[in-house]
């Protein structure tokens, strides 16, 4: 599967890139901001972004998905450690997208990974929002 990652935290960036790809995934950018994740997705037509919901510079992962919405639609895996009602009810607004709590092991992003592509394989039903 070809993934974009958005995520501020480089290291964290890095070992979600490294431990995707032993799995066979292509991962086509990192971005760690909002403009960046737009353009990524518009040059690479990711077919599942991860993104952050609080990026680089004060942008925001949810208004990035918003935007990229506008023109692709691939699932969208928010992870946060932001739980509140305002940022859960933002998610939830943007279509085909689920959320995976901060702080997560990388075997939790596996198998949220894994869900995703169930469902775009049409295995299973559509991710909750």
């Amino acid at each position: 599967m070809k993934i974009l990652v958005v995520e501020d935290e480089r290291i964290l960036s890095l070992n979600i890139k490294r431990y995707l790809a032993r799995f066979g995934h292509n991962i086509c950018g990192t971005a760690e901001n909002a403009e960046d994740a737009v353009d990524l997705a518009g040059r690479h037509r990711p077919e599942l972004i991860l993104m952050d919901v609080r990026l680089k510079d004060g942008t925001d992962g949810i208004d990035a998905a918003l935007r990229i919405r506008s023109f692709l639609d691939c699932p969208i895996l928010f992870t946060t450690a932001f739980s509140d009602a305002d940022s859960i009810r933002r998610i939830r607004a943007v279509e085909r997208s689920d959320r995976l709590s901060k702080p997560y092991d990388l075997a939790g992003l596996a198998a949220a990974v894994g869900r995703i592509i169930e469902t775009a394989d049409g295995r299973s039903g559509s991710p909750a929002g």
